[in-house]
């Protein structure tokens, strides 16, 4: 379970990103863990053991993640997350935010997917692609709900919207040791009808 992995963090990982897991996975279940080992006997001699010599997976569900700061959260999430070396990539399967956004996979973009290339430098850089599938009114309450909020001139009320938006939303978050100074940089390809 998820304070088990708090407990066990390895150490020597990232303080930043042990903090960014501490702080944004409120919840999660681990149903397995797998750990692969890839030592040879020349390895073993080093003063320390070769960057990719441990990967671990852990497949979870009903994860709850505050991914960043200001934005709505990422529930019911279950999928893999997997431990590589100094990197950490996850691929979700499903994801539900607000009310009505769902997964929605495409050709191109087939699950979800979190990176955080390297787990050991100070302010990590988080990469987030998701396909989805959104009402008109969770997108407009998505942006309410963040800092870049829509101006007052825009007369948009998301009791009233109607609609759907399909489409890729790509943020790259840069957590910051001060989460005053977050930097969120976020891309929406979609289309609505």
């Amino acid at each position: 379970d998820l304070p088990f992995l708090k407990a066990h963090w390895p150490e020597g990982v990232g303080k930043d990103a042990y903090r960014w897991i501490n702080d944004s996975i409120r919840q999660a279940s681990v149903d397995k863990a797998e750990i692969q080992l890839n030592v040879s006997a020349k390895d073993l001699r080093l003063p320390e053991l070769p960057k990719k010599a441990v990967n671990v997976v852990l497949h979870i569900h009903d994860a709850v993640i505050d991914y960043t700061k200001g934005f709505p959260a990422a529930k019911q999430a279950s999928g893999r997350v997997y431990f590589e070396g100094q990197s950490l990539r996850a691929e979700i399967d499903e994801v539900a935010m607000l009310s009505s956004t769902r997964l929605q996979p495409t050709q191109s973009q087939p699950k979800a997917t979190v990176k955080i290339p390297d787990l050991m430098q100070d302010n990590i850089k988080i990469l987030i692609d998701v396909p989805l599938r959104a009402g008109l009114s969770d997108v407009l309450s998505f942006m309410q709900a963040t800092p870049y909020k829509l101006p007052p001139s825009l007369p948009l009320s998301a009791a009233a919207a109607k609609g759907f938006l399909q489409g890729v939303l790509s943020m790259q978050v840069l957590d910051q040791i001060s989460p005053l100074e977050d930097e969120v940089d976020f891309q929406l390809d979609g289309h609505l009808q």
